[in-house]
């Protein structure tokens, strides 16, 4: 049994050394860990390595993406088990031995997901049941904390604390069986350039015949939105665009178009009515409202260039 940890970072130096840290406190030191760097800017290369000659590192000269990065570092590994993690994590305790030890007790498993904590110590919502046009619907409408249940929520906390299969969980911190990834080469869809890859890949593996396990008793923080924080309206685009992709490969490019004509435009309708009374009320903030507004407008506006499969 052999495990391979990668890591993708864009300008999260000071979270990736607490990250890398947590990691070798907690396995051994002969664990592969890999750091595919995309192009940062704040010295994380020159980190690597000074302080952890041992990681294997891949710099990027332009920011490749979440699942490009991943395959780059999946094509490299030659172990059993593939973990993704987030720089923006701290593995807790033994919570990378009791993922393996999940997928080597359940040969049916191709994923093992760890329980997620916030940094006060709350549970993150971090499972979900597949997207559909319904979810979508309600979620833009601000209505799915009322209507829905655990039948469709974008992310819930599993009602009790044993394991359980779900269908799918975030990319923060996944173990993936690499014997269940059918290309040798490629963990992740690559259209995927941010959102979305880690349900496609769950997805994909449960089209196959595999399950997915929550595994809560292996607990790691994720501190949340490391990097993505730093760009926020291409972090909007990409995050419909990859929905978008989502529902034209997994459903119908019709399903899809209605996906873009309908969800998005209506996230941006109920975006201007919940800043409206700011704009009327507080004139002072106005130019930070307006901003924002013409930011979700460009994002409406791209999705119409948007290909389908």
């Amino acid at each position: 049994m052999s495990i391979s940890i990668a890591i993708v970072n864009w300008n999260t130096r000071n979270m990736l050394d607490q990250c890398l840290k947590s990691i070798y406190s907690t396995v051994s030191e002969d664990v592969e860990v890999i750091v595919v760097d995309n192009a940062s800017s704040d010295g994380s290369i020159d980190m690597l390595r000074s302080e952890y000659p041992q990681v294997k590192r891949i710099a990027n000269t332009d920011n490749a993406g979440f699942a490009r990065a991943n395959n780059q570092a999946f094509d490299i590994c030659n172990a059993d088990y593939f973990m993704l993690l987030n720089p923006d994590t701290i593995i807790l305790d033994n919570a990378i031995e009791l993922l393996i030890d999940k997928l080597e007790q359940n040969p049916s498993c191709a994923i093992a997901a760890p329980k997620l904590l916030e940094k006060d110590g709350s549970i993150q919502p971090s499972v979900g049941k597949f997207p559909c046009l319904t979810s979508e619907l309600f979620d833009a409408l601000g209505l799915s904390n009322f209507i829905f249940n655990r039948d469709h929520p974008h992310f819930y906390i599993p009602d009790d604390d044993k394991p359980s299969c779900i269908d799918w969980a975030t990319g923060a911190c996944l173990l993936v069986r690499r014997s269940a990834v059918p290309d040798s080469r490629k963990i992740l869809d690559e259209r995927y350039f941010m959102f979305s890859e880690e349900t496609d890949l769950c997805k994909c593996l449960k089209n196959a015949g595999w399950s997915i396990i929550y595994e809560p008793r292996a607990r790691v923080m994720h501190f949340g939105s490391g990097s993505t924080s730093q760009v926020r309206r291409d972090m909007l685009t990409q995050l419909y665009k990859s929905k978008f992709i989502y529902f034209s490969k997994h459903k119908s490019p019709s399903y899809a178009n209605t996906y873009r004509a309908g969800i998005i435009p209506l996230r941006l309708f109920m975006r201007i009515l919940c800043f409206l009374p700011s704009l009327l009320l507080h004139r002072s903030n106005s130019a930070g409202l307006i901003s924002h507004l013409k930011n979700q407008c460009s994002v409406v506006r791209a999705s119409f260039g948007w290909g389908g499969k």
